[in-house]
């Protein structure tokens, strides 16, 4: 009895997906420019019936931006893009994995807003033009908090050896600083 019941329900919402509308607003929303590979090393998976784009301009848009879309959740995704009549085992499971949970306004926002990626190189250059000195920490120097309080801490009270050498004399440690962070979601 619970598996002609089980077959039923899945049966039915088969019935459903196949019957349900497109984007009800197709194109009433701008898509927005984002920075050059705003959204890279971020995976999406996509649920649903998104109001103004269709899925697969959805997953284009994406991966345009250097993310990555894939079908299921998993502990790797980042986002579950949900719209219209999605799927109810999607979101629990991204509920469950703490997956976050947007929508097509979200997506939008994301690429707005995500800057965009920078070589450690580009960030070092444009923090010395700007006058800071910084410290680069990649996640495999350190893995907890206190540890990186204790270097971070060392670090803004040392002057560098470059200090000490420009203008042909030693400098006072500098007020401005930087921390440039790598891998920090390995952290």
């Amino acid at each position: 009895p619970e598996d002609s019941e089980k077959k039923r329900t899945n049966y039915q919402a088969y019935r459903s997906y196949l019957n349900r509308e497109g984007p009800k607003a197709l194109g009433s929303k701008e898509i927005p420019k984002g920075a050059e590979n705003c959204l890279e090393g971020l995976i999406f998976v996509i649920t649903g019936v998104l109001e103004s784009i269709e899925r697969d301009e959805a997953k284009s848009l994406i991966e345009r931006y250097g993310g990555k879309v894939t079908g299921n959740v998993s502990k790797k995704t980042n986002y579950l893009v949900m719209g219209r009549d999605s799927g109810q085992s999607k979101s629990d499971k991204a509920a469950a994995l703490g997956t976050k949970i947007i929508d097509e306004d979200g997506l939008l926002n994301l690429i707005r807003t995500m800057p965009g990626k920078k070589s450690k190189y580009e960030i070092a250059v444009e923090t010395e033009e700007l006058g800071y000195s910084y410290v680069e920490l990649n996640a495999s120097d350190t893995r907890s908090k206190s540890s990186l309080k204790a270097i971070v801490a060392e670090s803004l009270n040392n002057t560098s050896i470059k200090g000490f050498y420009s203008n042909g004399a030693a400098s006072s440690v500098s007020t401005k600083h930087a921390l440039i962070m790598d891998e920090v979601d390995g952290m």
